[in-house]
Order: structure tokens, then sequence, then C-alpha cells
């Protein structure tokens, strides 16, 4: 009795006197006496301090005891110890802000992995992820280095890609981190990254000769995620804390390390591609080479046959050579208009037509001087497949209409038609000469161009049809075929 709060507070310091700051409830009470004595009011206090050894948090309730005048002759008071809720409160509100965290890592995490995925620009993706990974770990410093060998020593070295800063100085161009050797600084690194193990902690503890670089980067604390690419240790992300020490939490750690996993594929699918897109490119300069081989030699054929031809003096033989002359002719166009083409796999049909139309008229200058030309042609590709034996036809077609539908230099016109429906493709040529004679056709013909075109007709596995009607009218009809010859 009689004694005061600073009375057990003086009590409980000289207890401790290898530390001058030792808290007592004494300081506490005093200022919650001091706010009664004041008020002259009841009032709760949250009051904590030390009490014989522990760390207590007390709900305090006090209030002034008056005498029988109403004069304040001093304080009254209760206390409930909080220090087991205070407790619970503070791992809930810790859980609480780790949930929160793992929250926007996982946001992050999804909206750096669908980045990925769908990105055709690795490196403008790259950065823009360790931008939110840097924000998300408030980290000083963010950044990729890849793994190499020295060719000649075969030492093994990192080369700083990407980097990412904030409230630190940059060191992507850092001359130190070019090929830095994990055999000389870096040993323990490689042989726990290679197996897929993070590194982190405070830069103080870690030996000597990583501190020799670290501490020159202002790195204070570091996590390092390995990326693994083809089951490869390819490099690392790497995380710096420039003013403070810091533990990384596991779960930090873990969705961290998901993510390097997430690079690391991208990775690896972009190299994947690259290769396809290399191999697919020296195949199109081979593809591209064979087509100007081939489309030189049938032109060397076909200047062979037009030489041939001045020494020919039989109208029948000649005519025959001229023939064979624009087969050949017919069949170099398509490889010319394919070697000239973005696409190796097709050929603009249109194009083709119209250019072995005025082709023939060349050959045949003399026959054609009175034919007019009527052209009705959809803008549209057809693969090489169906292009050469659909190529041939009209070659023959249009050739027979030129010397046969319009003798002794009768007027004339002829109509070249290709249009493309839902499922398939068909090709007109049509006169308005003296017809087709009713007991010929490419079936039972004994010429070789009708017969070509027959023979053709059913490579293409279409339908020639044949109306006799104000001239001579040939419709072929065929499906679309893929590249590969599958029928669409």
């Amino acid at each position: 009795m009689g004694k005061t709060d600073l009375f057990f507070a003086e009590r409980e310091r000289k207890k401790h006197p290898e530390n001058p700051n030792w808290h007592t409830f004494g300081e506490i009470c005093q200022d919650s006496d001091e706010v009664i004595i004041k008020t002259k009011k009841p009032a709760r206090f949250d009051e904590f301090g030390n009490v014989k050894g522990k760390y207590l948090f007390l709900d305090v309730f006090k209030a002034p005891l008056l005498d029988e005048t109403g004069k304040m002759i001093g304080i009254v008071g209760s206390a409930r110890d909080m220090t087991e809720e205070k407790k619970k409160e503070k791992k809930q509100k810790e859980l609480l802000e780790k949930l929160s965290r793992q929250a926007e890592y996982l946001k992050v995490i999804d909206e750096a992995s669908t980045l990925l995925l769908t990105t055709d620009d690795y490196e403008d993706a790259i950065k823009k992820i360790i931008e939110m990974l840097g924000t998300v770990t408030h980290s000083n410093r963010v950044y990729i280095f890849e793994n190499s060998e020295d060719e000649e020593t075969g030492e093994h070295l990192m080369n700083r890609k990407f980097e990412w800063v904030s409230n630190a100085k940059p060191e992507i161009e850092n001359p130190e981190l070019k090929n830095l050797s994990y055999d000389y600084y870096f040993p323990r690194w490689e042989r726990e990254l290679a197996y897929d193990k993070p590194i982190h902690g405070s830069v103080a503890k870690f030996p000597k000769r990583e501190q020799k670089i670290l501490k020159k980067q202002d790195i204070v604390s570091i996590l390092i995620v390995p990326i693994i690419v083809h089951n490869k240790f390819w490099g690392f992300i790497g995380f710096d804390d420039c003013y403070k020490e810091r533990q990384w939490d596991k779960s930090e750690i873990s969705m961290l390390s998901v993510l390097a996993d997430s690079i690391g594929s991208t990775i690896e699918r972009f190299r994947a591609e690259r290769k396809i897109k290399k191999e697919l490119e020296t195949k199109q300069i081979l593809i591209r080479e064979i087509h100007h081989r081939v489309k030189n030699n049938l032109q060397v054929i076909s200047s062979i046959l037009k030489m041939q031809s001045s020494h020919i003096k039989d109208p029948e033989d000649l005519e025959l050579l001229r023939d064979s002359q624009s087969r050949v002719q017919s069949m170099a166009l398509i490889h010319e208009n394919i070697y000239n083409s973005e696409n190796l796999a097709s050929v603009n049909f249109k194009h083709y037509l119209m250019v072995i139309s005025n082709h023939l008229t060349k050959i045949y200058r003399s026959r054609a001087a009175n034919i007019a030309f009527e052209v009705d042609i959809e803008n549209t590709d057809l693969n090489i497949n169906q292009a050469i034996p659909c190529g041939l036809i009209a070659n023959e077609l249009i050739s027979n209409a030129i010397k046969y539908s319009f003798p002794n230099g009768k007027k004339g016109k002829i109509y070249v038609g290709f249009h493309k429906t839902n499922s398939s493709y068909r090709l007109v040529i049509a006169d308005n000469g003296i017809g087709l004679p009713k007991d010929i056709s490419p079936e039972t013909a004994k010429t070789l161009g009708l017969r070509l075109v027959y023979l053709l007709t059913d490579q293409l596995k279409g339908k020639m049809t044949i109306i006799r009607e104000q001239g001579t009218k040939f419709i072929l009809e065929f499906k679309h075929e893929n590249y590969y010859g599958e029928l669409e």
C-alpha cells in the first residue's frame, strides 16, 4: 500500500542496469494517470511493458477516486491481460499481409505468363516482365543473366542481358559483368543453380569472392532464381535490395521460380521457332532455286525448238514443233511465276492465264491477227499440283481455238474464264468459230493435243464438258486441293 507506479517502474529498471531503456508499465501508467487527473473522467487505455521479465499487453480501465465532497483523492483501476489476444492479432495481421502479397505475386505471374505465351517479341516481353517483377518484389534492381562458354578454354561464363532498376545505378553496361567467370567468382552458384536451387540472403554472409563483385554494385541482399531451358541451366533472374537486409519468404521464392520456368519455356519456344524459321528459309531458297533452274532448262528447250523450226520446211512438222514449243513454254511460265512469288506452294492463276494467252497470240501471230480475246478471270491462287496440268489444258485449248476455229483469216472471239466456287474450280475456254466436229472428243482423239487434255483432266480428277453450239465451249471443273494433294 502507498506505493506509486513509478516505485514499481524504478524497481524493475534497477533489475536491468545493462539496459537504460528498459521499458516498464511505470512510464505508461504515469501517462494515463495524468490523463485521468487532468480530465477527472473515467477512460480506457492500452498499456504495455515489461513486468518481471515478461512483455505484457493490458486493457486498462481507470477512474478518479472522489471523497464525499467530490474532491479527487486518487485513482482506481482494473486491467485485463490482452497479451495472448495481441499475439493472435499480430499473427492474423501478418497472415493477411502475406496473403495480400501472394495475391499481388499471383496477379503478376498470371499477367507475365499470358504475355510470354502470346508475345511475338520475346525481348520486349522480358523487359516488361522484369519491370513488373521489380515493382511487386520492391527490389531496386532486377536482371537476367545468360550462360555461355569460352570456345577456347571451356570456362563457364555469365552475361547480363536484361535489366530494370529503381533507386539504384544501372549495371547493364558494366564491363565486369560481361563474360563474368562462374569458375573463379561463383562456383557455388553454378553448382546450386544447376540443380534448380535458388541463392538468397545477405551479401555480407556470402563468400569473399562473391562479395567482391556484389558489393561493387551496392547490393545488400540478393535473390537468384535459376532459369532452366531443355533441362539445362540456361541462366538466372536476379533481385537486388541495395538498402537493407532482407529475408525472402519461401512462398515468394516458390512463385518466382514458377515464373522463371515460364521464361525458360518461352526461351525454348523461341529457340525452336528460330531454328524452324531458319530451316524454312533455307528450304525456300532451295525450292526457289529449283524452280529457277527448271524454268531456265525449259527455256533452253524452247529456244532449241525455235532454232530447229527455222530449218524445217514441211508445214505439218513445223506445226508440231510449234505445239511442242508452246507446251514447254507453258510449263516454264508456271515455274517462273512461282520463282517470282512470295508463296512457293501456289500460282496466281489469273496472271498465268493472261500471260499464256498473250504468249500464244505471239506464237500463232498470223492466225490470231483477226481474233479478239475476252477474259473473265477471278484473281485466285492455285497450288502447283493443280496449276501445271490446268495450265497445260488451257494452253492446248487456246492454241487449238487459234489454229482451227477461224480458217482463212476469219474474224472471231475466244473467251477465257476461270472462277472459284465453294468447292471447285471452273475453267472455260470458248470460241464462236466453226465448231468442233461431232466425231472428235478428248477421250477418243488421236491428236496429241486433245489426248493430252483428256489425260490431264483425269490427273486433276476433274470433269470436262463440251458444248457445240455457236462454236465450241470447253468447261473443266475440278475440286479444290491443298498443297499435300488432299481434296478440300
